[in-house]
């Protein structure tokens, strides 16, 4: 058994070999009680959906299995069931990009249509878990697709420009979006309230106060890598830089929908891309080579990278300062005081080495498992629920 990449399941490891095929074992079990996951033959790719699984083929199906509770696999079942085979997904043919997590899809096929799900687009869960093909110009020659565990999710075209798909509930001008730029003379900068941001209504439904819609990031050829967590959005370019955004998501954390109120009744989305000093977390000297990075994957509050090294460290968000915050109704200066919360824990980003080794593929449950594969063809699992 020759293993190429390995998912972190609720109850076992999921593997995907070489010559295609997708093995499970339980996580109490040795690698040699594994057991195959029948009907599936020249696999490229396995994805965790968020409790159902899918499998993308070397021709470009989509297969899928496990639990409807998402109404993934049947719109019309029950969210209780459970699916132990692989069932084809017919709306999909010659599909080259894809991406899953928690219940949120992408896909594009090799014509460029471009598909999604399990965003509110509709408000019905059941009819919003079905693959809808989209079509906006906005949309067109994606060729990089990254679905988080937040609600961000970020697609890079052909030119290089870069775009990103939010969904959020807007109320009093407030949602917790994130708009990341390149420019720093950016317009945003200056901007207090959602309303004010450049950004493509997708879909708006709720009497208006649910939001899907599309922002335009803006232009850079030499990004390579670009995905998130709930809070931030992680960058690495062709010239080695990794850099997150460091925004007041990160700062409130939990309690987003207070962003910025401290600041004279102002819904902020100012912040800037900070670059991640990669050296000093691998405890690198000066004259050793920098390697580079190979995968980002994000959970739920934590995210992982891997170097061309085999080395893996973790980002984690640390409480710095507690404190009381004031919410206000309006942008304006002297706005009324709405609420307010004591005690509130502010938070920062910090990274960590694990002591991981011959690392070549990690992968995440999209929430607080992680797994990794070394170089000897050995899982690895990391859970940090509870921590």
């Amino acid at each position: 058994m020759q293993i190429t990449q390995v998912l972190p399941g609720e109850d076992g490891f999921l593997v995907l070999c070489k010559d295609g095929t997708v093995w499970k074992w339980d996580y109490d079990q040795r690698k040699e009680d594994a057991e195959r996951i029948e009907g599936l033959e020249e696999v490229f790719n396995i994805i965790d959906g968020g409790g159902a699984y899918y499998a993308l083929t070397e021709d470009g199906d989509v297969y899928v299995w496990g639990s409807n509770k998402e109404f993934q696999i049947n719109p019309n079942g029950k969210p209780e069931e459970m699916y132990y085979e692989p069932e084809r997904l017919g709306m999909f043919e010659n599909i080259v990009h894809i991406d899953i997590k928690n219940g949120v899809g992408f896909a594009v096929d090799s014509t460029g249509e471009f598909y999604l799900w399990g965003i509110q687009l509709h408000g019905e869960p059941r009819r919003d878990s079905i693959p809808y093909q989209y079509k906006k110009r906005s949309l067109e020659d994606v060729d990089y697709v990254s679905a988080r565990a937040g609600n961000y999710h970020f697609f890079m075209r052909s030119d290089g420009s870069i775009f990103s798909i939010m969904e959020d509930v807007v109320i009093y001008n407030v949602g917790t979006f994130i708009f990341p730029y390149f420019d720093t003379d950016n317009p945003i900068s200056e901007q207090k309230s959602f309303l004010d941001v450049q950004h493509e209504n997708l879909e708006r439904w709720y009497n208006g106060l649910n939001n899907v819609i599309l922002y335009e990031v803006g232009t850079d050829t030499r990004v390579t890598k670009m995905t998130a967590d709930p809070y931030t959005v992680f960058l690495y370019n062709s010239d080695g830089k990794l850099c997150y955004w460091n925004s007041q998501n990160i700062t409130y954390h939990d309690e987003r929908e207070f962003i910025g109120e401290e600041k004279e009744g102002k819904n902020v989305f100012q912040g800037e891309f900070v670059e991640i000093n990669i050296r000093e977390i691998l405890n690198l000297k000066e004259q050793e080579p920098l390697p580079m990075i190979m995968d980002i994957i994000c959970g739920k509050e934590n995210s992982l990278f891997l170097c061309s090294n085999g080395e893996v460290f973790m980002s984690e968000y640390i409480t710095f300062d507690v404190r009381d915050i004031r919410m206000y109704r309006g942008r304006e200066e002297g706005s009324s005081e709405l609420t307010a919360i004591k005690g509130m824990e502010l938070k920062e980003l910090k990274f960590r080495k694990l002591d991981w080794e011959k690392i070549v593929s990690i992968n995440t449950d999209g929430e607080y498992r992680f797994a990794a594969l070394d170089r000897d063809g050995e899982c690895l699992l990391l859970d940090l629920r509870g921590f």
